[in-house]
């Protein structure tokens, strides 16, 4: 449920439906959402439509690969949300892949564990859309862990249909004798130029995200993320 959104319309009724069904190596998610959203606030300078009934539904299918290794995850889905405001539906639609590999590479020694972690993720989108506007999707904050998420929107009614490349790494240190844990991340993510005839992938308004996170005993914490543009 969620009473209150943003744009000031009240969502009543919302149900929503998650499905997950594993086989071996493979698993069947199915993620549903049907909700009515209502606007009955007297003044409306910006025209906006006084009831919309927004359905949403994702299947998708997905393998997940791993070993001591390393860990590989394999994702095909299709998205459609569709918006009726009485006068006209309107529907958007998306079929993406996403692929993912990461490695992991560790160290024990006596009183220290250590490990790196590269990871790189393709995620491809195919989409037809008829509309731009959304209820409740806004940009997420990038950091290590939205980045390499494959819809970089919060909420049902947007989704983020660049074609990219995602590459980064996480670095973490723990120390037995003195408590002492650091956690270090960078990724960068590659856009598709599709004006481009041989389709490169450019850094196209694609940040660098890094975090710092440091736990150094005695209650000192340290916490820091940057996002920086580079030319």
């Amino acid at each position: 449920m969620n009473p209150l959104i943003s744009n000031d319309y009240e969502t009543l009724p919302n149900i929503e439906i998650k499905y997950k069904k594993e086989f071996g190596l493979f698993h069947f998610e199915l993620l549903s959402d049907f909700s009515k959203f209502t606007f009955d606030s007297i003044s409306n300078p910006l025209n906006r439509e006084q009831e919309i009934k927004r359905s949403f539904v994702e299947p998708s299918i997905g393998m997940m690969i791993n070993n001591p290794f390393s860990s590989t995850i394999f994702k095909v889905g299709s998205r459609s949300v569709e918006h009726d405001n009485k006068k006209n539906k309107l529907e958007n639609k998306y079929n993406w892949v996403e692929l993912s590999y990461k490695i992991f590479l560790e160290k024990l020694e006596k009183n220290r564990f250590s490990a790196l972690n590269p990871i790189i993720k393709l995620i491809w989108v195919d989409s037809e859309k008829d509309f731009e506007t959304s209820i409740d999707s806004k940009l997420l904050n990038l950091n290590f862990d939205t980045l390499f998420n494959k819809n970089w929107y919060s909420g049902r009614d947007l989704f983020f249909d660049r074609n990219r490349i995602v590459i980064g790494a996480e670095h973490s240190v723990y120390d037995y004798d003195t408590g002492y844990d650091i956690y270090f991340s960078f990724g960068k993510a590659f856009f598709e130029n599709n004006e481009d005839i041989a389709q490169t992938f450019s850094t196209d308004k694609a940040p660098f995200i890094s975090e710092l996170r440091a736990n150094l005993g005695k209650n000192i914490k340290l916490e820091t993320s940057f996002e920086m543009h580079l030319i």
